[in-house]
């Protein structure tokens, strides 16, 4: 996978697009029309993995099929994961309100106050030396505060969501 992560909420139509026909609409799966500045995104940077391990314990590279935390970042269903170009996923809905759900049980605070990864955990994330840097707590429950507003919105408004990686 890539380094930036960005979110986006997703209309009836552009869903339909990208899990329809996968590899048919490039430009729709690259940016799904994502402003920055909008309400209906958010952009994590290089900071998603992070927050997946800090969520589960374990690097993007080792996502937990079925685990509403990683899904949260990962997406639930990859689109065309042979294209071999930037990594893609969509969130239905439906997911969208049982991933939002284990969001709201989630005390990042403790979560933060506990993080101890591993060596390996460590070693796997991206960018090496991430984990020495002492602004990291504050950015990972600045992170999650970002996800988990993007999952609110899109609940609110009925609508899926993207998962893009470049």
């Amino acid at each position: 996978m890539g380094t930036i992560a960005a979110y986006v909420l997703l209309d009836d139509d552009t869903y339909e697009r990208l899990t329809a026909e996968p590899g048919a609409d490039a430009d729709v799966a690259v940016d799904y029309g994502y402003d920055d500045g909008e309400d209906d995104g958010e952009d994590l940077d290089k900071l998603w993995d992070l927050l997946h391990v800090a969520l589960t314990g374990t690097t993007s590279s080792d996502p937990i099929e079925g685990d509403p935390l990683s899904e949260a970042i990962l997406g639930v269903r990859e689109i065309d994961p042979d294209s071999g170009a930037e990594f893609v996923a969509v969130v239905s809905r439906d997911d969208v309100v049982r991933i939002l759900t284990a969001l709201r049980r989630v005390d990042i605070a403790d979560v933060v106050r506990r993080l101890n990864p591993s060596a390996q955990v460590r070693q796997a994330t991206y960018p090496e030396g991430i984990w020495e840097m002492s602004g990291i707590p504050g950015m990972i429950a600045e992170s999650f505060a970002l996800l988990l507003a993007l999952y609110e919105r899109a609940a609110a408004a009925g609508r899926h969501v993207g998962v893009s990686f470049e």
